[in-house]
Parts: structure tokens; C-alpha cells; sequence
């Protein structure tokens, strides 16, 4: 069904203990200022969501323990396919408590004390605080600004730094923040045909794929080869598309069962891949939100 949205409804977060809003003060010494430094959004979020919501506040008294069903992957499965023709499994998906934490946890996984993980930047700062908060080593690969104004990756510092420097993981962000950037098949391609000859582990930080415009199309890192798929630690999230961030929700998809059985099974052993209620909504017909010429299918 079709639902209008209103976008230009104002909605006041201070008072409301939104970090963007109420922590103005506490990280910069003045509250009257435009809260631009957190990524999420004023829009109210979509009614489907929140009588969702209500609809599993409402049905049941008890807010226990909840075993996963299978609709939640399915609904990840189905809308990589649809969006993206990115195929996945069950086996191959994992929850996980948030990107940035789940960064942590990776890292923590895959690399030791004093590893080198490469970072493209500008990119999102907290990659960068992550590896050294854990007493890794961060090797940047900086993006170069074309004529176009635009950025490009430089492959040949990306294969020194591979040859030289030795890493063990490179943090890949597809599409990249901040600069925006979508990265093309080939390009994708062209960091896992390195990634895989010299042995690098790929962290690709997906959760900005939904936020395409203009009739473009977002293209998972792992679905781009069988050398991408091999090395892919992809992490997603519903949290940017539909400004849930609040409700937990994230997820890590690994083809590769030799990094993703070890992984999958130390995160069940230490209990940090078990999510909350909500992500076991019941599953609701698609509803097509529609203001402004902007369309968007959500399917919870």
C-alpha cells in the first residue's frame, strides 16, 4: 500500500536525550547550535515501523529472552536480492551489535596487538580511533581528488602498502563516508584481486548502501568477484536507510565459511551476536512510502 510521508514535519529531539542534541554542551561548551555532528535524521520515522512497534508492545506482556526466527533473515536476504543482487544464506548472516561495534569486534578477531589495518581517508574518524584504541597500527591509503573534484582510490600506494607494510585487514567503505562515493564494480574488484594476493582481510562498512540517489545502484563489495567474496567481511544495517539507529540492528554477512565459522562461533560463545526482541517483529507487507517524487519499498 501507499502511504504519504511529510517531510517538512518538525520534530524536537532536545530534551529527549538524543546524543546530537543533548550532548552539545558536554562536547562543545554551548547547546545553541546546529546539531550537524551525529548521523541521524529529524524525520519522524516511518508509521510502519512504529505500529510495529506498538504491535509487539501491545501483543505480549513478557519481554524475554526471544529465539531468532527466520523471517528477520529472510527479510535481509530478500532485500539484498531485490536492491542490490546480492545473494546470501542464512549461515552466511550474523547479528551484530552495531557497525562501529562490530568493527571492534572484528578487529579484536582477526588481528593482534601491533597488526597494520589500512584506512582510505577522509573517511568516518572512528575507524581510525578503533585500531589504535586497540593498539593496532593504522596505515593510510588516502583517497586522491580527480579533476572532476571527485575522489579516486590509488591502487599503486594501496599495493605498496601491501607489500611493504604487511596488513592484516583493510577497512573499506562502500559507499565511502564522507566523500560520498558509491564504488564501481571494477574498482571493487581491482581491492580484492590485491586484497586476496597478498592475504588482507577486507572490512567493508556497508550501511550507507540504501542512501542511493538519482537512479543509482549500490554494489556490495563481496558480490562483485569469488577473489571479493573470499576475503568480504560485509556489515549492514537498516539504522541510516530508515533512521533506527536507536533500535539495534545491525548484521555481518561472510561467504568465506574459514573466516566466517570461527568468527560466527566465537561471537555465540561470548553472547554477542544475540539481538533484542525487536529484530523479531512480525513480518509485515511491503508499504511504498511516497513524498515529494521520492518513493521508497519497506518490507519489516
Amino acid at each position: 500500500m501507499k502511504q504519504k510521508y511529510d517531510f517538512d514535519a518538525v520534530v524536537e529531539r532536545r530534551g529527549t536525550h538524543a546524543v546530537k542534541c543533548d550532548c552539545l554542551n558536554e562536547e562543545f561548551g554551548c547547546s545553541d547550535l546546529l546539531p550537524l555532528w551525529v548521523a541521524d535524521m529529524d524525520f519522524a520515522v516511518c508509521p510502519a515501523i512504529t505500529q510495529a512497534l506498538v504491535d509487539r508492545l501491545s501483543s505480549h506482556p513478557v519481554y524475554g529472552y526471544t529465539k531468532p526466527i527466520a523471517s528477520y533473515w529472510q527479510s535481509v536476504i530478500d532485500w539484498q536480492r531485490e536492491r542490490n543482487g546480492f545473494e546470501l544464506t542464512s549461515e552466511e548472516l550474523c547479528f551484530i551489535p552495531g557497525i562501529v561495534s562490530g568493527f571492534g569486534l572484528a578487529l579484536n578477531f582477526y588481528t593482534v596487538p601491533g597488526d597494520k589495518v589500512v584506512i582510505q581517508e577522509p573517511v568516518y574518524h572512528p575507524f581510525r580511533r578503533l585500531i589504535e584504541g586497540n593498539g593496532r597500527v593504522t596505515i593510510n591509503n588516502a583517497l586522491v581528488e580527480n579533476e572532476s573534484g571527485y575522489y579516486d582510490m590509488d591502487f599503486a600506494d594501496l599495493e605498496r602498502i601491501f607489500a611493504e607494510q604487511k596488513p592484516v585487514m583493510m577497512v573499506l567503505c562502500n559507499p565511502h563516508n564522507p566523500v560520498g562515493i558509491s564504488w564501481p564494480a571494477d574498482v571493487l574488484r581491482r581491492v580484492a584481486e590485491l586484497a586476496c594476493e597478498y592475504g588482507v582481510i577486507v572490512f567493508s562498512d556497508e550501511i550507507h548502501g540504501d542512501l542511493m540517489l538519482g537512479g543509482n545502484k549500490h554494489t556490495p563489495f563481496a558480490s562483485v568477484s569469488n577473489e571479493a567474496a573470499s576475503v568480504a567481511l560485509t556489515f549492514g544495517a537498516p539504522s541510516k536507510t530508515f533512521n533506527i539507529a536507536g533500535i539495534v540492528s545491525s548484521w555481518c554477512a561472510i561467504k568465506n565459511p574459514a573466516l566466517r565459522n570461527p568468527f560466527f562461533q566465537w561471537l555465540e560463545t561470548n553472547e554477542l551476536c544475540s539481538p533484542t526482541l525487536w529484530q523479531w517483529l512480525l513480518p509485515r507487507p511491503p508499504i511504498v512510502m511516497v513524498a515529494s517524487g521520492w518513493t521508497s519499498a519497506l518490507s519489516i
